[in-house]
């Protein structure tokens, strides 16, 4: 999906067009220049998307880059855990590896 389907998947860069590199190149980065004042907004609900297409690197929304330790971008995920996250079939696996990658052991 990421490399034929950005546009539609909203992960194209900021000028909005689809790139040509290739799924794990290494190619994914931030485009905003305020992603580190802004991190806690990743995982706000209302900025997520947007996060997501500005600062896909330091919101930890790289996948397939090899750069990226597997990590739980929430802290509740020990109870997510205990609460079923990583098996309820509510969640989809791309929210489970976004939130609790290291706990529901998705890397």
């Amino acid at each position: 999906m990421k490399a034929n389907c950005q546009k539609t998947c909203r992960l194209c860069p900021a000028g909005g067009t689809a790139t040509t590199a290739s799924p794990g190149s290494g190619s994914c980065s931030d485009v905003a220049t305020n992603c580190a004042a802004n991190y806690g907004l990743c995982d706000n609900a209302s900025y997520r998307d947007l996060m997501t297409q500005k600062c896909a690197k330091t919101c930890n929304r790289c996948s397939g880059s090899g750069g990226n330790t597997c990590v739980d971008s929430n802290k509740n995920c020990a109870t997510w855990v205990q609460n079923q996250f990583c098996t309820n079939t509510f969640y989809t696996t791309d929210q489970r590896r976004q939130y609790c990658a290291k706990s529901c052991n998705l890397c």
